[in-house]
């Protein structure tokens, strides 16, 4: 009777643990979000070759913060200022589901925002990212591109109209780093610092910059 009596506790424990969520939590909240105070949030799948989790992008009135964000229990958490983003502090995030289609982000020291599903409204949506230490421009074509001396730019979201073109201009910000090429989502497309798009879908152009020598390592960017 008291091996039996031992089974059951076992059998009872396996399933306690399953409901408590033994299993491996899959996030499947992908896309942009919308907040009511204007913020855009996009979480995209984890990439191979970058730092493990999904990655998190903030489109805030004032600020933009984005970087890769593992799983944690049933949440996304983590910070959102990568050691290439200027920002004086951290920026730690808890994401998790809300509601049906929802989203919520909790702004540890700050502030907890609420986003549902954002309409596309028959726009593309041009994303503008760098790897390594560098910055980007951009400009519809025909108008003048410049950079920002004082707050350099590492990413930009653009809602443009489809068939719409654009140039995109990167440069270094250190010394010892050099522009590599242009990745199109996740693969090589130029190796001139300024190009010309024409944005049809949903896309994201990264700048890779690389160095030699720095601390003795070098920082080598492989898409493999």
């Amino acid at each position: 009777m008291k091996r039996f009596m031992i089974i059951v506790a076992a059998v009872l424990m396996v399933l306690a643990f399953s409901a408590c969520g033994g299993k491996d939590f899959e996030w499947t909240r992908l896309g942009d979000f919308q907040a009511e105070d204007g913020t855009v949030l996009t979480i995209m799948e984890p990439q191979e070759g970058m730092p493990e989790g999904y990655y998190v992008g903030m489109f805030m009135p004032e600020e933009f913060h984005g970087w890769y964000v593992p799983v944690e229990g049933q949440s996304l958490h983590g910070n959102l200022v990568s050691e290439y983003d200027d920002y004086d502090g951290d920026f730690i995030v808890t994401v998790t589901e809300e509601g049906e289609d929802g989203v919520q982000v909790e702004i540890e020291g700050r502030e907890t925002l609420h986003f549902t599903p954002k309409p596309h409204e028959d726009k593309t949506v041009l994303r503008v990212n760098t790897w390594g230490i560098g910055e980007v421009a951009f400009a519809r074509e025909g108008e003048e591109i410049q950079f920002d001396d004082e707050y350099p730019m590492t990413s930009h979201y653009i809602n443009a109209d489809p068939g719409s073109r654009f140039v995109l201009a990167a440069r270094t910000q250190e010394e010892g780093w050099h522009f590599v090429r242009w990745m199109m989502n996740g693969e090589a497309f130029s190796e001139e610092p300024e190009i010309t798009v024409e944005v049809t879908d949903d896309v994201e152009y990264e700048a890779v910059f690389d160095v030699e020598g720095q601390n003795g390592e070098d920082y080598t960017y492989d898409p493999e």
